[in-house]
């Protein structure tokens, strides 16, 4: 990948990948690999957020603590709906 697509958020070098003509099929394998790993890595860390969310000590504040808990499942979400554009 370019150093511009290093800079870029995974939904900006996915978005790229898309719609770009001078990007290559390595690169969008690249952006397929790293997409399937930050999805596994989401769904870990909102696993993990829903935990806390739901365990009072460790999540005080109930509003936070499913702001934290939707943001993480709303990311898998986004990464998941992609993916199979990509592939």
């Amino acid at each position: 990948m370019t150093d511009k697509q290093v800079s870029l958020s995974l939904e900006q070098l996915i978005a790229a990948a898309l719609t770009g003509d001078s990007i290559t099929s390595a690169n969008v394998y690249a952006v397929i690999e790293e997409t399937t790993t930050a999805i596994a890595e989401g769904e870990a860390t909102a696993g993990q957020e829903k935990q806390r969310a739901f365990d009072p000590a460790l999540s005080p504040d109930p509003k936070a603590a499913r702001d934290r808990m939707e943001d993480a499942l709303f990311k898998v979400g986004r990464l998941k709906t992609l993916l199979p554009r990509l592939q």
